[in-house]
């Protein structure tokens, strides 16, 4: 029995390094001594680290268990990307391309709102004398030389409103390009009832933007630079660019200043694709004037509020956390291909837009990534032709999508249900937009690593897009038009109609035929606007197979098909 005794001595008091072998990396057990010694006579893990409590060492340990915000990132790299590389690459796009927020720039706008506001008003005069009797040093924005019928009177009021609005708001701003776009509401005390008629409205509004000018070149401390533009190159459509000084230095940002007027100032139905607003005085008797749709479409760009675009993206972005991120991301897409730009061109708010018709019709879900509605648009542009059945925001068809393809190449109509977001679109620029989103799905479904640079870091001259350019300059060889309701675009008008003859000619000896679009051209408010006729034109073809077949057969001669040109 002694001895049975002292074995259990024995293993009560085995060596401490032993029984350390049988516990964790961060804890041992502290051998049993009496209290005096300063030592806790109980076996209680002793932690290496500074806090002993329990419940802490339980749920930050090294193995703690994953979030469910990460299992569901961990799921989405799994079924939406090829790879785990890809996801890093557009998160790490999005944190680069993504501008930090200066509150320098808040100021500026406050500022800028407060000397608006407080400009004073002006007497009323004729119009026409109100277009020679400009502000010092301020140059008239527009070049319609024969507007008929040009009648009624022109004062200055202080705007009714002026808000922030586009991407700055909506936290979808991309670099390099800072724009920070506000709207300025013109007072209805400066329009007439029928200003609608024959370019009176836009003569005012490119008044109203002089008086603005001259308001703003006194503010010398604020802005370094003063230039008039036009807003997406349409003649129609002066802004004002400013580069204000934010801490004593030149900013990055560029502020946008876009006039508007009240939805309820002209009557929406007056504006329809097949009415007629510009007058011919020259028209005979019994003669009817043609429709004016591209007249009509550029005025309700004005009246189709901003305030309304604005509540539909900002609701949207709500809804879906990833909205800003997409839009981001198709803002890269777009300019390495240059359809940023330009008359006509496909930029950031209609494809905002785009994504509220998507989200509106169930195509994207609000818990989607950034990437996967990326890669939901791009299905809908490659799958979907607005040339032929367009798209429509407007709950109620006020207008029906026929009478819009009858006037417009390329038909998205917004929610009023009377304003084509697309009007000034060729749909030579639609269906190469078709073809690039169609090329990146291709790009997107190779498990490749090059796939994400040849999105996104990738850029894509217009001359390395096709097989054979054909540059034509100047323009105003094409632009010879008496036509009174065509002077404001007889450019497009030419260059559209030389699309068609050249389409129908090559055939199918052409996969794709484009015009290249020019960037938007800016001036000192000083100085006259250029004139667009001036530019190059660039006609770019992406042949196909049979393009350098020697013979093409045509139809028989006593076919439907063969037109008038042939059989003559």
């Amino acid at each position: 029995m002694p001895k049975a005794k002292k074995r259990r001595n024995s293993d009560e008091t085995e060596a401490p390094s032993k029984r350390a072998a049988n516990c964790g990396p961060n804890e041992h057990e502290a051998a049993p001594r009496n209290e005096e010694d300063g030592v806790v006579d109980k076996r209680e893990p002793v932690y290496l680290y500074k806090d002993p409590d329990v419940s802490t060492q339980k749920t930050s340990g090294l193995y703690k268990p994953p979030t469910f915000e990460e299992l569901q990132n961990l799921k989405e790299a799994e079924m939406l990307f090829q790879s785990n590389l890809l996801k890093l690459q557009v998160t790490e796009l999005l944190a680069e391309i993504r501008p930090k927020k200066k509150p320098s720039i808040d100021a500026f706008l406050c500022l800028l709102r407060s000397v608006l506001l407080s400009t004073r008003p002006t007497d009323p005069v004729n119009l026409c004398d109100a277009m020679t009797s400009l502000p010092r040093h301020i140059q008239y924005p527009l070049r319609l030389n024969n507007s008929p019928g040009l009648k009624g009177k022109f004062h200055f009021v202080p705007p009714q409103t002026v808000k922030v609005i586009g991407s700055y708001l909506l936290q979808s701003l991309a670099k390099p390009e800072l724009n920070v776009d506000v709207s300025i509401e013109i007072p209805q005390e400066c329009l007439q009832a029928k200003d609608h008629l024959n370019y009176r409205y836009f003569h005012k509004r490119a008044l109203y933007l002089c008086h603005i000018a001259a308001v703003l070149k006194k503010e010398k401390e604020l802005l370094t630079s003063l230039k008039f533009s036009y807003m997406n190159s349409n003649p129609l459509l002066p802004i004002i660019v400013l580069t204000p000084i934010l801490n004593g230095k030149v900013s990055k940002y560029t502020v946008q200043l876009y006039p508007f007027i009240a939805d309820e100032m002209f009557k929406v139905t007056k504006l329809a694709p097949d009415r007629n607003n510009i007058r011919d005085t020259s028209a005979g008797d019994g003669q009817e004037n043609p429709p004016t749709p591209y007249y009509n479409n550029t005025l309700l760009q004005d009246m189709d509020s901003y305030q309304r675009h604005l509540h539909d993206i900002f609701s949207a972005s709500q809804e879906c956390a990833a909205f800003a991120d997409a839009v981001m991301l198709f803002k890269v897409w777009l300019r390495q291909r240059g359809f940023y730009k330009g008359y006509g061109c496909f930029n950031g708010f209609l494809i905002s837009m785009l994504l509220v018709y998507l989200l509106h019709h169930r195509k994207v879900h609000k818990l989607m990534t950034s990437y996967h509605i990326l890669r939901i648009t791009l299905e809908h542009l490659a799958s979907n032709d607005w040339t032929v059945k367009g798209n429509t925001l407007a709950t109620h068809d006020k207008v029906p999508l026929e009478k819009f393809h009858a006037a417009f190449e390329v038909v998205f109509v917004g929610s009023s249900g009377y304003h084509n977001l697309c009007g000034d679109m060729s749909s030579t620029t639609y269906h190469r937009v078709q073809h690039e989103a169609r090329a990146a799905l291709r790009l997107l479904e190779k498990e490749s690593t090059e796939s994400f640079e040849a999105l996104f870091m990738t850029k894509m001259p217009f001359v390395q897009c096709f097989d054979a350019i054909c540059h034509i300059a100047p323009v105003s060889i094409l632009a010879a038009s008496d036509d009174a309701s065509q002077q404001d675009r007889a450019v497009p008008a030419a260059v559209r109609k030389l699309c068609g003859i050249a389409g129908k000619g090559l055939g199918g000896r052409v996969a794709n035929l484009s015009i290249k679009l020019q960037p938007c051209k800016q001036w000192l408010v000083s100085k006259a606007p250029p004139d667009p006729n001036d530019d190059p034109l660039t006609l770019g073809m992406l042949l196909t197979d049979r393009a350098f077949t020697e013979l093409e057969l045509g139809p028989p001669a006593d076919s439907t098909e063969v037109s008038h040109s042939q059989k003559r």
